[in-house]
């Protein structure tokens, strides 16, 4: 069981191309998924039967941001930050220095939807 709730979704937006309810219940699978992946992976760190839930992903996360120097940090999976995908950017230059080409990245405090666009990237 996914323990997976979605609210006002059902078959028939499925069914008849309901693009947003269709993504919805796309990003509750995969949110889904990478918990499960996640937990299975940290099994040895964790007690028995203790799954691992969304704070402690995002407390690491945190945790190595700040470790490494960067002024940036994530509330939870839905902080609008993400959408720039700069706190995965400075992830992956802490967890990898210099494989990021920071002179490609868009930063700031206002970036437009493209330019988020082109960071995911």
């Amino acid at each position: 069981k996914l323990n997976i709730v979605l609210v006002g979704i059902g078959g028939s937006d499925i069914m008849e191309g309901n693009t947003t309810l269709t993504l919805a219940l796309v990003w509750q699978l995969m949110r889904a998924y990478t918990l499960s992946l996640l937990s299975q992976l940290n099994r040895e760190n964790c007690e028995a039967g203790t799954p691992l839930v969304e704070s402690q992903i995002i407390s690491w996360a945190n945790s190595k941001l700040e470790e490494g120097g960067k002024n940036i940090s994530i509330r939870n999976f839905q902080d609008k930050t993400n959408k720039t995908a700069l706190p995965i950017i400075h992830l992956i230059d802490v967890m990898k220095p210099g494989v990021i080409n920071f002179s490609i990245v868009k930063q700031g405090d206002k970036i437009s939807g493209p330019d988020c666009l082109s960071n995911a990237k």
